[in-house]
């Protein structure tokens, strides 16, 4: 069997060692040979698999007890701590009470079930679902421990609060995992490789645990505050979809190598924490997509705004280059928005772009979350010009690099300079309301109409 997937081959075993990167290695066979891979070790007896290694010593099974088959349609309810259990065509172990499954190796095949219908039904042993089989967590802890694999079209449907509660589940291939309850994920591990997804059907679907998706996973979160809590982690190819409003409005979700959190309608993400690292993106295509959260970028991470008005006031940028690359990009794409807060945790950190054919306008309206400091590079970054407008009371700092063509517009507030090109060179500035304030520095600028207040140095 693979080790750790839990699956029955001649091939190769995977584990998912270093984050959800496979790593494939001889196949073992009970017999006493050991093998290395990912800075673990293998080895085991005629009567047992050890691991040791990185994550620990790990006991993978016994072949001192006697396997059991069942088939057809036959049913049973357990209890099972030790052994191997396989099930086939529609056969199914119904664990209706507390610790009937508390070990061993059971191996779901063809149409099989596992249901869990009682408080800490599943407490231990190792789980694996092939084909179509199914688990069915329908009690609160359910699935209370354990490890569950599901390697083929395989689904584990969480129906009630607190349905997952610990252990660790794994999803390969095209296997689902279904939370269509509130609270229905409350703890544990979830990791997802392959094409696997999450579906988080209800409020507050994931309010804890920790789940992390790599390769080309999926989590759907497409009811309000679908993911309110917990950790979520992207890497590889991995994706976000925020497919209702306030579908993500808590916990912590990081996004790393070219992973992407599409926001696609109206308040998508309306609260938590978002880290952006690598080439991920941000991708806001709606009306109002980010209307509150927090939103760090950091090296080559991008920003994009798909849809005039994509962002609010209640939107808080943060770039960061102290992990290298440029810390974040903004990107309007040809489109207009408003911003509550730009800026640099890092000196330099960030760029502020048009980047598309049509001219964009990135106002940035410091009334809601106070004054704001950016010292990164403010350019048109294509064919179409950036206009910048600061509005609302507050102050917006700029101490990098602009070079932007289009127009300036100071209609509240204070625009203020931190450097000599903070104010760019090629833009016409207005001051309708409001302070335009060189602070001091030597600004150039194409040129300047003023019907506020402007200033050398307050």
């Amino acid at each position: 069997m693979k080790f750790l997937a839990g699956q029955r081959s001649k091939s190769t075993i995977t584990s998912d060692f270093e984050g959800g990167q496979r790593a494939s290695a001889p196949r073992l066979y009970r017999g006493g040979r050991m093998i290395k891979w990912k800075g673990a070790t293998a080895s085991f007896a005629p009567s047992s698999l050890i691991i040791a290694g990185a994550i620990g010593t790990f006991l993978i099974g016994s072949n001192t007890a006697t396997a059991q088959t069942f088939t057809g349609n036959q049913t049973t309810n357990g209890p099972f701590s030790s052994g191997e259990q396989n099930f086939y065509d529609t056969s199914l172990l119904n664990a209706s009470y507390a610790n009937a499954v508390g070990g061993g190796f059971q191996y779901f095949n063809g149409k099989s079930a596992l249901n869990a219908s009682a408080t800490n039904a599943i407490r231990g042993g190792i789980q694996s679902f092939y084909n179509t089989s199914v688990l069915n967590s329908s009690a609160a802890n359910g699935v209370n421990g354990g490890r569950q694999f599901f390697h083929d079209t395989n689904v584990l449907n969480a129906s009630v609060v607190d349905a997952v509660s610990g252990g660790e589940q794994s999803f390969y291939n095209t296997s689902v995992l279904n939370a269509s309850a509130t609270n229905a994920i409350s703890g544990g591990i979830q990791l997802f490789l392959g094409s696997s997804v999450l579906n988080a059907l209800a409020v507050d679907a994931i309010s804890g645990g920790a789940q992390t998706f790599s390769q080309n996973s999926t989590l759907n979160a497409s009811a309000a505050n679908a993911v309110n809590g917990g950790e979520q982690i992207f890497r590889l190819n991995s994706t976000l979809n925020a497919l209702t409003a306030n579908a993500v409005s808590g916990g912590v979700q990081t996004f790393a190598d070219t992973s992407q959190l599409n926001a696609s309608t109206a308040n998508a993400v309306s609260g938590g924490l978002q880290l952006f690292y690598g080439e991920s993106a941000l991708n806001a295509s709606a009306t109002n997509a980010v209307s509150g959260g927090e939103q760090t970028f950091y090296q080559n991470s991008v920003l994009n705004v798909l849809a005039d008005a994509a962002l609010t006031q209640n939107t808080n940028i943060r770039f960061e280059n102290k992990d290298g690359g440029i810390g974040g990009t903004v990107k309007l794409n040809g489109f207009s928005t408003v911003v509550g807060g730009i800026n640099s945790l890092s000196e330099g950190s960030g760029i502020v772009e048009n980047g598309g054919d049509g001219d964009g306008t990135l106002t940035v309206d410091t009334s809601v979350l106070g004054n704001a400091s950016f010292s990164g590079e403010v350019w048109d970054g294509g064919n179409g010009r950036l206009a910048i407008v600061k509005a609302g009371t507050g102050t917006l700092l700029l101490s990098g690099n602009s070079v932007y063509t289009g127009a300036t517009d100071v209609t509240g507030g204070t625009l203020q300079a931190g450097s000599n090109t903070a104010f760019s060179s090629s833009s016409d500035f207005t001051v309708t309301d409001g302070t335009f304030d060189a602070n001091g520095f030597n600004s150039v600028v194409a040129s300047l109409s003023n019907a506020g207040l402007v200033a050398t140095n307050l």
